[in-house]
């Protein structure tokens, strides 16, 4: 995500094809950069962390909307009984063999919230 050098606002991706570069344009006072094509940049939209600490792991429910991730509907959800999850390698490893924490997709779930149930797999891999 860029943001504006003049005034803070979110710059918005549009292509400039007269010179074949990518362009970003202030919608709110026309500023715009262009981003040369052999330019290395990263191009990640999430990245999520999980950091194991002594008792709990804690991952954000907002992380089922990431399309990046694995999904399976062949698990259910303990909490809610929901048939999605998604699903990661557990970064844990002490572990022999590998574990997968899965994270319920139910958006319905909780009062209108998201389920944000996770568990892990346990069958190793």
């Amino acid at each position: 995500m860029r943001f504006c050098k003049e005034c803070n606002n979110m710059l918005y991706a549009s292509d400039a094809k007269e010179k074949q570069v990518l362009r970003f344009t202030c919608k709110n006072c026309n500023y715009s950069e262009e981003i040369e094509t052999n330019l290395q940049e990263t191009n990640c939209v999430y990245r999520n962390e999980v950091k194991l600490g002594q008792s709990a792991i804690k991952i954000d429910p907002m992380i089922v909307n990431d399309p990046t991730y694995a999904r399976t509907r062949h698990v259910n959800c303990p909490d809610c009984g929901y048939g999605e999850a998604i699903f990661f390698q557990n970064p844990n490893n002490n572990d022999s063999g590998m574990k997968l924490i899965f994270v319920c997709c139910n958006k319905d779930g909780r009062g209108g919230k998201y389920c944000g149930k996770w568990w892990f797999n346990e069958n190793r891999i």
